[in-house]
């Protein structure tokens, strides 16, 4: 055995001194043994950016000592603005003419960012639960750090049989603290480690090397062996890029798929389903979900997708919350054609479920002005940025050739060299050694990942429930300086879980328009890379945004991309508008947003929605938006054609806007039972009896004219985003639900759990009282959902136990 290498962080440079003078000692002593061990070691000196004296002084052109103006990392307790001389000249000598071989370079440099030093920290924590700080993290980086590893690898080629060793010690503390977390969470592991002062004994570890054919290091403890992956993070391992186990599973004659190949199935947009109201055998069919960013469809393509529901679904489609529609009733045997059929016409379902960057969203309202333009422009960059990139798609679907029609929004995007900004390396962690996924690796995300782009004022889209909130900036005239970045944001919870919430993103800064990409870029590789892969619930970025804070998580960001993020633009106040109804669009055109209850575009008695909007596209050509709140937008018609549309309408049944209830305009409800496997109870097929009632109550008390933004969903996964409205019911059993009181009427803050159990009977002697201390407690004007914020659960609670119903009319 030899010892290729020794990796210790560097301060002041006494303790490397001290390994040189042991390795020179032993390399030139009577002992064989020892001097063969050492023979050609490496020794690697490791600091972070912005403490790294010793790399500025080592590679300067005299060996002079540099003095840095400060230390400007989080690795402070290692930290020193200059090095002791005595180190500068042994490790010079060490790399000019070698003391322990004969070539030469014996002493290493190595300068890693505060990201790969902290993942250092967090990853060895997590493997064998011992926490070292930052400074330590620094020598633990070229372990852990893809791209440091990779040269660590390249330089130790004629060391196939070393050992590395690794002094992980270091840091000037003089407290202590008692830790009590368990480290089964990378994102709290995390939040330890950055806000940490302390010292910590210092320990060695040995880690074999692989052969060089290898790419990766291992550090092993005999008293801690490495954590085993979850089974959700082996399974998109062993899939080859999502492949196995699906490719064969579909050649079967069974009507379903197993459950590890239904996990790889979503990545493909698609999800198993079973009708639970059916008694027997399992019925197993599929749900299917486009990828559409900024809900863009060109009608060729909305009529393949209402030719497809009815000769290979349900017969209805289903507009999402995500700006996609979704078809159901899939047969296992109708998949390849169905799906075949939408990429050939240049669309996709690829990333539109799984662990990847889902569909990415925008303000529906098709406005021709800049900063408009802008937001549609970017939301279709952004999804081409994090498109994933594994040819397994075409092999499944397509048998492995080119689709037909290149997608519309790549060709929309091209000049903008998407591919280009994407597989950009800009050497600090980003971009990972795998040809075929270089942003997301072979495990993609620990969880799926949502982004947003508005404009200012139009939050028509819940920009604070994305993981990822872009805000287009835009000067008096017009013209792009860049973005607001808001992080954190995502719905999902699970019932009696206080360790999951739902969370309102945080404003993270301004960003210049030139540095977007890789900001972006950076924001999903600190969560690729620290997210919490070891419990799933927990996985969510919003998790880690909340653990580190908001501050810590941007230096991460900041570490990752190499860019300084700017203080936040102040911009207008927002607002919510659903956009439907007629509008001018800003160049002699208009566009008219059709209402669609909970998303469900169908035919039924003399409503017949589907056929009149099939009409319509046939007719008069229109190109089409999916809204966010399940709805759709018709733009750029012709303003003579504005009679006929209407005409249209009320042939086949559809009231005008004006006629339907603003509350219904305003909710929003999941798909729930019979075919969601998450469902507790019922949501979309009981939301219209809630609204029904609800407007009965507000007109017994007098509250005609009230609008109260409604949200519900059959389970706390929160699909429908009930978590921001005014006023939410979550699932929780049979016919019982939570009440949330609240969000805000421009959806800006989460909502609060005010009750734990509510029958579907109870809704009028449940919500009664609220709205009677609404009508005596209320501030001029103000809405429902303010005033349950202002107010609080407390109060609210204190005063329903004491009101008699039938008392308090406005």
């Amino acid at each position: 055995m030899k010892i290729g290498a020794v990796l210790a962080s560097v301060g002041g440079g006494g303790l490397l001194c001290g390994i040189l003078e042991g390795v020179e000692r032993n390399y030139h002593g009577s002992n064989e043994i020892r001097s063969n061990l050492v023979r050609g070691t490496k020794v690697v000196a490791c600091e972070t950016e912005g403490a790294a004296s010793f790399a500025a002084s080592f590679n300067s052109d005299n060996g002079s000592i540099v003095c840095l103006d400060g230390i400007h990392s989080i690795a402070t307790s290692l930290g020193a603005t200059s090095v002791t001389p005595a180190v500068i000249q042994r490790s010079r000598r060490h790399r000019d003419r070698g003391e322990i071989s004969s070539s030469g370079d014996d002493v290493m440099s190595y300068v890693c960012t505060d990201g790969e030093a902290v993942q250092g920290c967090v990853q060895f924590a997590s493997d064998h639960r011992m926490l070292v700080e930052p400074a330590c993290g620094a020598s633990l980086a070229p372990l852990y750090s893809d791209r440091l590893r990779a040269k660590l690898l390249d330089q130790l080629n004629d060391n196939e049989d070393s050992v590395i060793v690794v002094e992980v010690c270091g840091g000037s503390g003089k407290k202590t603290k008692k830790y009590t977390m368990k480290f089964s969470s990378n994102g709290l592991a995390l939040l330890t480690l950055i806000g940490s002062t302390a010292a910590f004994t210092p320990s060695s570890v040995i880690a074999p090397r692989q052969s060089s054919s290898s790419s990766k290091l291992y550090v092993q403890m005999e008293a801690a062996p490495a954590k085993a992956l979850p089974k959700i993070e082996k399974l998109k391992i062993a899939s080859n890029y999502l492949r196995d186990p699906l490719k064969d599973q579909l050649q079967t004659e069974e009507i379903g798929i197993s459950k590890d190949a239904y996990q790889i199935m979503k990545y493909h947009g698609s999800y198993q389903q079973n009708n639970r109201e059916k008694k027997g055998p399992k019925d197993y069919q599929f749900m299917l979900r486009l990828k559409q960013p900024a809900g863009e469809l060109p009608p060729d393509l909305y009529r393949l997708l209402d030719d497809l529901s009815l000769n290979h679904g349900q017969g209805d489609l289903r507009a999402t919350t995500r700006q996609c529609f979704q078809m159901h009733g899939i047969l296992k045997g109708d998949l390849k054609t169905v799906i075949s059929s939408i990429m050939n016409i240049g669309s996709s379902t690829v990333g539109a479920c799984g662990d990847v960057s889902r569909n990415v969203m925008t303000t529906p309202a098709p406005f021709v002005s800049s900063d408009y333009e802008y937001a549609r422009e970017y939301s279709k960059c952004f999804g081409q940025l994090f498109r994933p990139l594994s040819s397994a798609f075409s092999e499944i679907w397509l048998d492995g050739e080119k689709a037909v029609s290149v997608e519309t929004w790549a060709k929309e995007v091209e000049h903008h060299n998407i591919d280009e900004k994407m597989l950009y390396d800009n050497g600090r962690g980003i971009i990972i050694p795998d040809a075929t996924e270089p942003i997301y690796g072979d495990q993609y995300l620990p969880r799926k990942f949502k982004i947003g782009v508005t404009v200012p004022g139009d939050n028509s889209l819940d920009i604070y429930t994305n993981d990822i909130g872009v805000v287009v900036i835009t000067n008096d005239a017009g013209e792009l300086e860049g973005f607001n970045v808001m992080v954190g944001g995502g719905m999902g919870r699970l019932h009696n879980k206080e360790t999951t919430f739902a969370r309102a993103a945080d404003h993270m800064g301004f960003v210049p328009k030139d540095d977007i990409w890789e900001v972006m870029k950076a924001i999903l590789a600190a969560q690729r890379d620290h997210g919490n892969r070891d419990v799933r619930a927990n996985a969510r970025m919003k998790y880690l945004v909340h653990t580190l804070g908001i501050e810590k998580f941007t230096k991460l960001v900041e570490s990752y991309c190499g860019v300084e993020i700017q203080p936040w633009r102040a911009m207008a106040d927002w607002k919510y508008n659903d956009w439907m109804g007629w509008w001018e669009q800003g160049d002699g055109k208009l566009f008219y947003g059709q209402h669609i209850d909970n998303g469900r575009v169908k035919d039924e008695g003399d409503f017949r929605l589907k056929s009149a909007l099939r009409v319509l596209v046939d007719k008069y050509n229109l190109h089409s938006i999916l809204s966010p709140t399940q709805s759709i937008i018709f733009r750029d018609i012709d303003p003579k054609d504005k009679e006929g549309i209407e005409q249209v309408l009320r042939e086949h049944g559809i009231a005008p806007i004006e006629e339907v209830d603003p509350n219904a305009r305003l909710a929003m409800a999941c798909p729930a039972l019979p075919l969601c496997g998450l469902a507790q109870t019922e949501a979309e097929r009981i939301m219209p009896s809630y609204i029904e009632r609800m407007r009965a109550l507000l007109t017994k008390m007098n509250l005609d004219d009230e609008e109260i933004l409604m949200r519900m969903t059959g389970c706390p996964n929160g699909c429908a985003r009930p978590y921001m409205a005014e006023l939410a019911f979550v699932g929780d059993g049979a016919k019982s639900y939570q009440v949330w009181l609240g969000g805000s009427p421009v959806l800006t803050r989460t909502a609060y759990p005010f009750m734990s159990k509510m029958d579907t009977d109870k809704l009028e002697e449940t919500m009664e009282p609220i709205l009677a201390m609404f009508i005596q407690q209320r501030q001029e004007f103000e809405a429902f959902g303010d005033f349950c914020h202002r107010l609080g659960a407390d109060a609210i609670s204190a005063y329903t136990q004491n009101y008699t119903l039938g008392s308090v009319k406005a």
